[in-house]
């Protein structure tokens, strides 16, 4: 009987060679020693040298995006912007307030000529005569004192119509004249050594006030500064207040 045959035995090197041969299939190329150690010297040259800068408290600042800056000078620029939006726009209000309170000045009372009405729908401080037939137009409508034959009413009458005066209210006694201020009419007349003031807001369904009642005749009135003067056959004034509101 013949006795087995023993295999006999490859060096490792040889197995390992041929292994990785049949693994990928290919040669591979052989390394340069020499250029490896190089770009290990130089990396770790470079590590050192950032560790060494770390340790001493100098870390290297990281580079600034080129984005960043531009949108900061973006944001910069848009804060200019609107602020000078709000500084045009608090200009504008605040010349407005002040040419509108230089506008605004007390209009001077007027006293309307026989027959002739107020320039403006709705006057402030107006007052006319009875003895001059005066009248005063507020809202299209023209208002006058006219005799009812008995005695006097306070009339109303459209701008423009043909037709006949509408009473309102008769008149206490013998009218002196009337006035307006603040869209409310005064009616001042005399009866029996007194003179009287009648309030009326013209409107649907209103009717008069007794607003003041004193002794004396009334020759004359006027009005200003929120007060009805009534002047008296003696010459002596007195003044009454009117609203303010």
């Amino acid at each position: 009987m013949r006795a087995p045959e023993r295999e006999v035995p490859r060096p490792a090197a040889s197995v390992g060679r041929t292994a990785g041969a049949h693994a990928s299939g290919a040669a591979q190329a052989p390394i340069n020693a020499v250029d490896a150690a190089h770009r290990a010297a130089r990396s770790d040259a470079g590590q050192v040298e950032r560790f060494r800068r770390e340790a001493a408290g100098h870390a290297v600042a990281a580079k600034a995006s080129p984005g960043a800056g531009r949108s900061g000078r973006a944001l910069v620029v848009v804060s200019v912007l609107v602020g000078i939006a709000l500084a045009v726009a608090l200009l504008v209000v605040v010349g407005s307030a002040v040419v509108g309170a230089l506008l605004q000045d007390e209009q001077p009372r007027t006293e309307v000529a026989a027959n002739d009405s107020a320039a403006s729908t709705t006057p402030e401080d107006v007052f006319v005569l009875a003895a001059d037939g005066g009248t005063i137009e507020l809202d299209g409508s023209v208002y006058s004192l006219v005799s009812s034959g008995d005695g006097y009413s306070f009339a109303s009458q459209r701008v423009g119509s043909t037709d006949e005066p509408m009473a309102l209210f008769e008149v206490t006694g013998e009218p002196v004249g009337f006035a307006i201020h603040r869209g409310t009419f005064y009616v001042v007349s005399n009866a029996d050594g007194s003179c009287y003031v009648q309030s009326f807001v013209p409107s649907d369904g209103s009717i008069p006030a007794d607003y003041y009642s004193g002794t004396g005749t009334i020759s004359t009135i006027d009005i200003k500064n929120a007060q009805l003067i009534l002047t008296d056959d003696a010459g002596e004034q007195y003044a009454i207040d009117l609203p303010r509101g």
